[in-house]
């Protein structure tokens, strides 16, 4: 049995980033691994700058994700005028460091069009692949509760409209967990579309799917790619 982290996700509007192209900026199904390490780190009190941490933090992450309430995807249109006074030539990063705009894209109007989740609503289950003195999933529960710092999913504007944490639990799995947790504690049943990256799931009933969210923290891009699991959890009504 493991400690497993059960975290609800669900908010006015949640962004599930996936790869941007040009002014576009898309949304997956589900949270990325990234995604997930960057929320934990914050809640942390993780700076930009601990790159060993943030690796070992995201190196360690397995998760399963249940979609509760599927939503719907809205595209929001934004525009920035970079001429404006207070935003000519330069800004602050979050790396507290001044920076400097040049170039053809540095002044006038950008437009911008960004996708989210609205009125969705997650059910995440999250566990270490080997706990030690320095990482503990009951530390991860804790700072849920009480983060270092505000929580968003996926960008700034996308505020949690409930508390984050859920529960604490054991199981075999993050996604027996869900099932558990599902069926159980929250009296839900019928057909939930599930996300999975641990392996030892029936190769039946889940499809596997190549993802590439895993970040290099110092470099600031994604790399590689690994496997996730993607299907269908039924649940039969208690009787």
């Amino acid at each position: 049995m493991h400690k497993v982290l059960l975290m609800r996700l669900e908010a006015p509007l949640m962004s599930f980033g996936a790869p941007i192209v040009d002014n576009i900026g898309t949304i997956q199904a589900f949270p990325s691994l990234s995604q997930l390490c960057g929320m934990l780190a914050n809640a942390l009190g993780y700076y930009h700058s601990e790159f060993d941490s943030l690796n070992t933090l995201q190196s360690q992450l397995l998760y399963s994700v249940c979609c509760l309430q599927s939503g719907e995807k809205i595209t929001d249109y934004q525009t920035v005028d970079l001429g404006q006074n207070f935003m000519i030539d330069r800004g602050w990063t979050t790396k507290h460091q001044l920076e400097v705009r040049a170039g053809g894209s540095s002044k006038g109007t950008h437009i911008r069009n960004r996708d989210y989740w609205a009125n969705a609503s997650f059910l995440v289950a999250i566990k270490f692949k080997s706990e030690n003195d320095s990482l503990k999933i009951a530390d991860i529960a804790e700072a849920l509760q009480r983060p270092a710092r505000p929580l968003f999913i996926g960008r700034k504007c996308c505020i949690p409209s409930t508390k984050l944490f859920e529960a604490l639990v054991e199981s075999d799995s993050t996604l027996a967990a869900i099932e558990s947790y599902v069926s159980n504690t929250l009296g839900h049943h019928g057909e939930f579309e599930v996300w999975s990256s641990e392996i030892g799931l029936n190769e039946a009933d889940y499809e596997e799917t190549m993802v590439t969210d895993e970040r290099d923290w110092e470099n600031q891009i994604h790399v590689g790619q690994r496997s996730i699991r993607h299907g269908l959890l039924k649940l039969e009504a208690k009787r």
